[in-house]
């Protein structure tokens, strides 16, 4: 099998995965949209770092020898695409914080206690 035909199967898996998870985490939702978030955050960016660097160096290789690769360049972005996530576990751009969370639907706990209610056990027993 050549690289060509072997990246055109490739690119075409790439695609088919983020679109599942990215359909999954913005219009299904839910724990399915859950779980597709963790995998893309944890288990799919090490792969498409990994897919990064062996293509990096194909295109390369490819560019010395005077081959195509364009198959090799859109590999190159739909693996970058795959490895991005990690850059909202890693903490390193704000504005993906943001967007993660205007998205619903999300909760928040409340206590029906107030914090001016509640005295520590410290300060009732000194004020007897």
């Amino acid at each position: 099998m050549d690289t060509e035909h072997f990246n055109k199967i490739l690119n075409y898996l790439i695609t088919l995965l983020l679109l599942t998870l990215w359909i999954s985490i913005y219009i299904i939702q839910g724990l399915i949209g859950t779980v597709a978030w963790e995998l893309s955050e944890l288990f799919f960016p090490p792969l498409g770092i990994i897919l990064l660097i062996i293509n990096g160096s194909l295109i390369i290789n490819s560019f010395i020898q005077k081959k195509k690769f364009i198959q090799k360049t859109i590999t190159l972005l739909l693996s970058f695409f795959l490895a991005f996530p990690m850059v909202t576990l890693l903490d390193s751009c704000n504005f993906i914080k943001d967007i993660r969370n205007k998205l619903s639907p999300h909760f928040s706990i409340t206590t029906e206690y107030k914090e001016e209610n509640r005295k520590s056990p410290i300060t009732s027993s000194t004020n007897k």
